[in-house]
């Protein structure tokens, strides 16, 4: 039964309508408000608070309402000062634990100090997630400091750090502790005061396309990541300079591991690392799991990685012929042999891609990486990056077009097979905001239509950043490669990958948080958890050939029902679940139901949820599991 929670949650996904509709807080001189943290004391759940340029003086307060957004609106960002002032012996704002997932864009924080030298621009307690972007974050004790929160995820783009830390050591440009995501992409981290430039005890994180430099500062590790995790360390440059207190410049599992850590999985994939003065240990590590190394760039001396057991392929050592190291402008000159010398490093095991498809443009920008028919060796791309979509107006104009395709549950990998769910994200895809009201999906929606193969493909919704759209069943595997037209107008193609089977699992947005009901066909939440022995049923797409096929664009079939015919198997909390169904969900198009029995000796709690299809396996998601009846 497809309850209306649940048809809520897959629209969120799929059709990303405005489900609610949130006041509008105005800040700044002649505005509504004089101080920001009086618009915020305010302001009710997913209201918007919108800042003027200027400097707020001593502007600090603890923030408790639930999904809130405060926003800088001029092209100068308003400007946060702590001016002696500090929120609870916290910092300038602390997200309480009751915020939800406080979101802020292009706001200025500086000058936290408090008595325990652990003032934060930004301080997260537990429960509280953040998403952060084009903000800068400048002489205060921490950052951003994140309190441990098993459940919080945290992301921050196009943002900057520099010159924080109490200079004991022990604080940083950043520090995120115990959550259960930590994404970090288009940053720049500088020059910390005998801190690291970032520290995370995460459970998985993904330090993308960032420059992480120490320059000429007296700091410690550029990348800590204290206990392990599943961590993919993806076009990034990093550079120490002699100044530097430690020549270690990624340091994992240097602090043991921990139970929010059970992976011990690194991937350091087309870096630049540069070292200026001193020989570097590279990656020091204290794990002997085999870490990844592929086309990374290590200059300056030293030792790539103190671990035996490390797959390491493609990998460039020496100075390759920078354009200007000693402004630290790592690009690489025509004729490096870094270029056209790298390799495609592929995905993982449950269906990450490795490949890089952005560079970092300074400062704080994350451009489309211009890849040719080889990749090149290191952080960039020989030639000129292009602006991505999604970023800060100062990163410039993305040229219209896809500029990446995934599929359109977790949006974390572009493979994808017949029938599933896609997604499309670039910019000029649509000149207005449309979604389908009925089936079958149309093939044109607000102008705009979409070829798989030269071959129509349903449309969910359209908008000029994104487009969701269903993989046509006839789709053959093999090379996949998207083709957008917007009035008449064909955009250039964007590729992916087609398999036989793509299983990805749906997903609440800012969340590892699996779309699924109970047994009873209520929605399963942390306070709702399924019972051993239970059926949990969780909702997909990307199961590939079915029993009873249906035309693209048409709902799933009752009677009879539509059973994956691929080999399929499953997990929740790495012990094998019985799938009692798996096929597509009746009334829904593209999506599949994965019926698992919670396996009875799971404890209470969160747990991972896995489904592999013909060898492909799925993202792993959380769903929640309740103790076990009395006996």
């Amino acid at each position: 039964m497809i309850s209306k929670s649940l048809r809520l949650a897959l629209a969120a996904c799929l059709w990303l309508p405005s489900l609610t509709t949130a006041a509008v807080l105005e800040v700044g001189p002649g505005k509504q408000f004089s101080r920001i943290c009086q618009a915020i004391g305010e302001a009710r759940a997913g209201d918007v608070v919108e800042v003027q340029p200027g400097i707020y003086n001593g502007d600090v307060c603890q923030i408790r309402t639930r999904n809130l957004t405060i926003r800088g609106m001029g092209s100068t960002r308003a400007s946060v000062r702590a001016a002696g002032q500090n929120a609870g012996g916290k910092g300038i704002w602390v997200a309480t634990s009751t915020v939800g997932t406080l979101t802020v864009e292009n706001i200025e924080f500086s000058g936290a100090k408090v008595s325990d030298q652990n003032g934060a621009g930004i301080r997260a307690d537990p429960n509280a997630s953040l998403v952060i972007r084009n903000c800068h974050f400048h002489d205060n004790e921490n950052g951003i400091l994140v309190s441990s929160s098993p459940e919080a995820t945290i992301t921050i783009e196009n943002s900057i750090f520099e010159d924080n830390g109490a200079g004991d050591g022990l604080s940083h440009n950043l520090y995120v502790n115990h959550v259960k995501q930590f994404v970090f992409r288009g940053n720049y981290s500088a020059r910390s005061k005998r801190g690291h430039l970032l520290k995370s005890r995460a459970t998985e994180n993904h330090i993308l396309y960032n420059r992480m430099t120490q320059e000429t500062a007296i700091g410690s590790y550029e990348i800590e990541i204290s206990n392990g995790g599943r961590t993919y360390i993806i076009g990034n440059v990093i550079q120490q300079g002699a100044a530097s207190e430690n020549n270690g410049m990624i340091g994992y599992r240097l602090e043991g591991g921990h139970e929010m850590n059970p992976s011990q999985e690194l991937y350091v994939i087309n870096n630049t690392f540069v070292t200026q003065g001193q020989q570097a240990r590279f990656i020091n590590t204290r794990s002997t799991f085999p870490a990844v190394l592929r086309n990374n760039i290590f200059t300056g001396g030293g030792t790539e990685i103190n671990n035996e057991n490390a797959t390491k392929s493609n990998n460039f050592t020496g100075n390759p012929g920078y354009v200007n190291e000693e402004s630290l402008n790592f690009t690489l000159r025509p004729g490096s042999p870094a270029v056209n010398a790298g390799a495609d490093p592929g995905a993982t095991t449950g269906g990450f891609t490795l490949k890089p498809t952005r560079q970092y443009q300074h400062p704080a920008c994350a451009d489309m990486r211009p890849i040719d028919s080889v990749i090149d060796i290191g952080a960039f791309e020989n030639g000129a990056g292009s602006p991505a979509s999604g970023q800060p107006a100062r990163c410039g104009t993305p040229q219209a077009g896809a500029q990446a395709v995934v599929n359109g549950a977790s949006f974390d990998s572009d493979l994808l097979a017949p029938g599933s769910i896609g997604a499309i994200f670039g910019s000029g895809l649509a000149t207005t905001t449309a979604q389908a009201s009925a089936t079958p999906l149309p093939l044109q929606l607000g102008g705009v239509a979409v070829a798989v193969n030269s071959i129509p493909a349903p449309l969910y919704f359209v908008s000029p950043a994104q487009i969701n759209f269903q993989v046509p069943v006839d789709a053959k595997a093999g090379a996949g490669a998207v083709l957008v037209t917007v009035n008449g107008s064909t955009l250039p193609p964007a590729q992916f990958r087609l398999g036989s089977a793509a299983p990805a699992i749906f997903l609440f947005p800012q969340s590892t948080r699996a779309i699924a009901q109970n047994q009873d066909y209520s929605l399963n939440a942390s306070d709702n958890g399924a019972p051993p022995g239970s059926v949990i049923i969780v909702y997909m797409t990307g199961q590939g050939a079915v029993s009873n096929p249906v035309p693209s664009g048409e709902i799933g079939p009752t009677n009879p029902l539509a059973e994956a015919l691929l080999p399929s198997s499953a997990t929740i909390g790495g012990q094998t679940a019985a799938i009692q169904f798996l096929g597509l969900a009746p009334g829904l198009v593209g999506v599949l139901q994965a019926n698992l029995v919670v396996p009875a000796a799971l404890a209470a709690g969160a747990h991972k949820v896995v489904v592999t299809i013909d060898g492909a396996a799925s993202n792993a998601a959380d769903v929640f599991v309740a103790a076990a009846a009395a006996q």
